[in-house]
């Protein structure tokens, strides 16, 4: 019996456990794929296991590698439950495979869904469980049900392959064993040598010749099948080696199990003493043994113990006709009817597919063995369903506008700590960021609202510069993050936000506000700063707020500061305005001073003792990321903690005062 070739794996596990853990970093954040870490290992490990050989030449093989495959191909269905479509449009995780019977191809190609993964993975355990079927002898009772139940179990992977429609789904560079022609013919072949083996059982009971010819009849039919499919092949170039492989086997197959089925009806006419109808039943059953041996002996793919079956059978046909033939011309004289007028039997087929889901429904509910444990759990009984069971629990996923905003976010705060990174100098970077700057978002300003409950979807700024109230290097957190494939959209400046505050732009103030380089003069800045000292930080702040809020914006990561004045110059007297009305203080606060602090000094190296009683570096990092979730930088957090002498909850009490 036949049993086919695994596909060989390109991608290495490495570069997809990589893969994996940037899809979660995009997807639901840094911390998440920080506290994930040990899942991507797992990912790694499982694959490492399933595919890691490019070839299986024995039972043994196969046997180790159908568990392995079992349950990554559970950890793939988890996978594509829970970031399925993240993982197709990201293209961070690049799944290529060689063709079975093409393992030389020399570029294979790449894809980036879930299903050029678990299609293989798939056809790989067909393969295991069509070696395990057709390797081992069949030497007994046990041994051949275990082989058909192998067979069953790879028609229905196959089957499951079918499913997925890897043809439409990975065209037009899809592999030839993978397209429905394919997996058609390899489906009926499994199916037909699964009968093939009830027939083999049925002989070892020595069960009636009427229910073994049936079962042949059986067998012979579904080989028929099988040989059709492979045939719908033959004028495909990609396919002519799979058709080379498995069309002769198919219709010598279906001749040896006519020659079989002829052979027990000619028994069960003989019991009836219908001597003609034997010599009938033999002389059809000679020919097609002989043609059977013609067939299978030209394609030289069965099993030298085969033909040795398949020969005795004729040589016993020939034997028994010559007998019953010279009996029936001395003694019976029966008259010998044509093949149409031989008495029907009705097939019997036992063998069909099984389904896989079950035993893929198994795995999930079983622990992971040991060779995939997590890191530091082993003996944990953690179960495969656990595996990225965080996400979307635990974890949220980070909307379509504010992905990639905590890496631009941080290196934005980066520039803006740098020397130089304010006052004049800040000028020029804010241009430089108005013109197009990769650094759309702030990780912390984007953070710190999804943690207080405030959405930071739009933002205005002012910041100091050499004269009035300038723009600096901290303008690249104050844009919106949209989407990759969305249009850019310009902020508006501080101009027209005061204009659209009050309606109308008059002439008359004097007073005028600089950001960015363009001016609000007149009215709408003596609107916005009218009843403020200007030498009063806190109160240009808030009057400057309260006026934007009236046209629905709101600002974050604001920087004060008043307009230089000459030492000469006399002091305008205040205009008359109400007292100032006490207010509670904003969540953006703390914003504004993580943007007016001066950059972080390195710490002196810690001495020998306190070395001594710092923790791992893996503890470090957990802690780091537990107050990263904050909404804090990773430098500002790790600071706090060497201050705290890495004590958390001091140092998130420091963060937050």
């Amino acid at each position: 019996m036949l049993h086919f070739p695994i596909k060989p794996a390109v991608a290495t596990s490495e570069e997809l456990g990589n893969g994996l853990t940037t899809v979660i970093r995009t997807t639901y954040g840094m911390f998440a794929a920080a506290a994930l870490t040990s899942d991507s290992v797992a990912f790694r490990r499982a694959r490492e296991a399933a595919v890691g050989k490019k070839k299986v030449s024995n039972e043994t093989e196969a046997a180790a590698m159908e568990g392995a495959l079992v349950i990554y191909c559970a950890m793939l269905d988890r996978l594509q439950e829970a970031l399925g479509t993240e993982v197709r449009e990201q293209k961070a995780m690049a799944f290529a495979w060689t063709p079975s019977w093409e393992p030389s191809q020399p570029k294979p190609v790449r894809h980036y869904d879930v299903l050029a993964e678990r299609a293989p993975v798939l056809f790989n355990l067909a393969a295991c469980w069509s070696m395990r079927g057709a390797l081992p002898p069949r030497s007994d009772s046990d041994a051949i049900k275990a082989a058909a139940r192998h067979f069953q179990l790879a028609a229905g992977a196959l089957k499951a392959v079918q499913d997925l429609s890897p043809e439409s789904g990975l065209e037009p560079t899809c592999a030839p064993e993978l397209t429905d022609g394919a997996l058609s013919a390899l489906r009926a072949l499994m199916v037909a040598q699964a009968q093939a083996c009830f027939c083999d059982k049925a002989a070892s009971d020595s069960m009636g010749a009427g229910t073994q010819a049936m079962l042949a009849l059986g067998a012979k039919q579904l080989y028929a099948l099988a040989a059709e499919a492979f045939a719908s092949l033959q004028s495909s170039k990609p396919h002519a080696k799979l058709h080379a492989w498995g069309a002769a086997v198919c219709v010598g197959r279906k001749q040896w199990y006519e020659a079989e089925a002829r052979w027990q009806q000619a028994t069960d006419a003989a019991s009836a003493n219908k001597y003609g109808e034997q010599q009938a039943q033999l002389q059809l059953g000679l020919t097609a043994a002989n043609a059977a041996l013609a067939t299978l002996g030209s394609a030289q793919l069965e099993s030298p113990s085969a033909l040795s079956k398949l020969s005795a059978l004729a040589s016993k046909t020939a034997a028994t006709l010559a007998g019953v033939t010279k009996d029936n011309q001395l003694v019976y004289n029966e008259r010998v009817p044509d093949a149409a007028e031989l008495p029907e039997v009705a097939p019997k087929v036992l063998a069909k597919a099984l389904p896989v889901d079950t035993l893929v429904s198994a795995a999930l509910d079983a622990p992971f063995p040991a060779s995939i444990l997590r890191p530091g759990e082993e003996g944990s009984g953690e179960l495969v369903r656990s595996w990225l069971a965080r996400l979307g629990t635990e974890f949220v996923m980070i909307p379509l506008h504010e992905r990639g905003s905590e890496a631009g976010g941080m290196a934005a705060l980066a520039d803006a700590s740098a020397p130089g990174g304010s006052g004049e100098a800040g000028g020029a970077a804010s241009k430089e960021t108005s013109s197009g700057s990769k650094a759309e978002g702030s990780a912390e300003s984007s953070s710190l609202s999804r943690f207080f409950g405030k959405s930071s979807s739009s933002g205005s700024g002012l910041h100091s510069s050499g004269s009035g109230l300038g723009g600096g290097a901290d303008d690249g957190h104050l844009g919106t993050k949209r989407d990759a494939d969305a249009k850019k959209e310009s902020k508006p400046s501080l101009s027209e936000m005061l204009k659209a505050a009050v309606g109308k732009d008059k002439p008359g103030s004097g007073i005028s506000v600089k950001v960015k380089g363009s001016k609000a003069k007149g009215a709408a800045a003596a609107a916005a700063l009218q009843g403020s000292d200007l030498d009063d930080e806190t109160a240009l702040q808030r009057a400057l707020e309260e006026s934007l809020k009236e046209s629905g914006k709101e600002l974050y990561r604001t920087v004060p500061a008043p307009s230089p004045r000459s030492p000469s110059a006399p002091m305008p007297p205040p205009p008359p305005s109400a007292p100032p009305v006490a207010r509670p203080p904003s969540r953006d606060l703390l914003s504004r001073n993580l943007a007016a602090s001066a950059p972080p000094t390195l710490p002196p190296p810690p001495s020998f003792e306190e070395a001594a009683m710092m923790p791992s570096a893996a503890t470090v990092e957990a802690l780091v990321a537990k107050l990263m979730a904050m909404g804090f930088s990773r430098d500002r957090c790790l600071s706090a903690l060497r201050d705290a002498k890495f004590d958390v909850n001091a140092a998130g009490e420091a963060l937050l005062s």
